[in-house]
């Protein structure tokens, strides 16, 4: 039987031809006897025509009305796309949507999980394209799973399609609680200063903590890409899209430093070795690049008392996302706590400390 398994997953898939087209799909079975059976069953449901019963509902018809009408219009849409090419790829396209089951889901994410996941990004210069791998952490299992969840939901609510039973509480992962390490202006200029030999990672640096750019759209930004009359630049996000960082007067006399005769801002030549040899000879622990961005935002929210400020300046497109910076953005509950009503100086009853006792905080 044409059943086989992918590099990575667990899982027997099958595949076979009928009437000139490609079925194919996971069967959700790691015993290959079970696994052609399911091959079996999918082979003769193709050619009795049964498959034919909920034509238009196949999960590859679903998710391009799902894209097509919602998906495409959001701002994380190229993630999106991603998983859903993910999850496509898994079920198989001409899988019925309404036979997916809990079971089915669990296995996607499980295969998900155990496969290294290849991050490629395009060189806006060169054209050619950078893989990088990664093993998918559970949060980023959770979000392929919320796409889902997203798309069963409007086929079921929305457009009152049959669906399986999935049950989506029992397959989410259990979560980090989520980090964010920030340094003090002080500790951010003893790092600069370890980094004044290595000049080109010093000011990436500095961009960081002006701008909260992350790492790939500060290695990423382009000098055709920068506005001096609006002050702003012009950097390529993870999802494959753009946004807009302001430039205070930091980041411009950061860029008066840079080597203009290059297409790309920043030179990044050796950063991870020169900066990680920076931070412990500082005697940082547990602090990497992208808390540079935590470090922004924290002294970001404390200058501004508003947390939709430092959701604009990071390019967050969810209030919810930022809301993690919430016990460290502390100005504004000072202030807040500052002006309360006394009822110490002034007191109509004036308040004394009783005999004999003490006072207890």
């Amino acid at each position: 039987m044409a059943v086989s398994k992918r590099k990575g997953s667990p899982y027997y898939e099958y595949e076979f031809w009928h009437g000139g087209q490609r079925y194919r799909g996971s069967t959700g079975e790691t015993d290959k006897r079970k696994a052609q059976k399911v091959e079996r069953q999918k082979r003769a449901e193709v050619e009795s025509g049964a498959h034919r019963k909920l034509a238009g509902h196949t999960v590859r018809d679903l998710f391009d009305r799902y894209y097509r009408g919602h998906g495409q219009k959001l701002a994380w849409h190229a993630t999106l796309k991603a998983h859903m090419i993910g999850l496509e790829d898994f079920f198989g396209p001409n899988k019925r949507f309404v036979e997916i089951t809990t079971k089915d889901v669990s296995a996607a994410l499980e295969a998900y999980a155990a496969t290294a996941e290849r991050k490629n990004r395009k060189n806006e210069i060169t054209g050619e394209q950078t893989v990088r791998a990664g093993t998918p952490t559970d949060s980023t299992v959770n979000r392929r799973l919320a796409v889902f969840r997203q798309i069963y939901l409007m086929v079921r609510d929305l457009w009152e399609l049959p669906v399986g039973f999935v049950n989506f509480k029992k397959l989410a992962r259990k979560e980090p609680r989520e980090r964010v390490r920030h340094i003090t202006a002080e500790t951010a200029k003893q790092l600069l200063r370890e980094l004044g030999r290595h000049v080109h990672i010093a000011l990436m640096m500095a961009w960081s903590l002006a701008t909260g750019c992350r790492l790939g759209e500060t290695e990423t930004l382009r000098w055709d890409r920068v506005n001096y009359e609006t002050r702003q630049a012009e950097v390529f996000t993870e999802g494959g899209g753009t946004r807009f960082v302001d430039l205070n007067a930091d980041a411009l006399a950061i860029l008066a430093m840079c080597d203009r005769n290059r297409v790309l801002v920043f030179d990044s030549t050796n950063r991870r070795k020169i900066w990680e040899a920076a931070v412990a000879a500082v005697g940082l622990e547990d602090f990497h690049w992208h808390d540079l961005r935590h470090t922004f935002a924290t002294w970001l929210g404390d200058q501004a008392n508003d947390i939709t400020v430092v959701m604009t300046a990071l390019g967050h497109t969810q209030i919810a996302t930022t809301m993690k910076y919430r016990h460290v953005i502390r100005a504004n509950v000072k202030a807040g706590v500052a002006k309360l009503p006394t009822l110490i100086e002034g007191a109509v009853v004036p308040l004394k400390k009783p005999e004999g006792k003490t006072a207890e905080a």
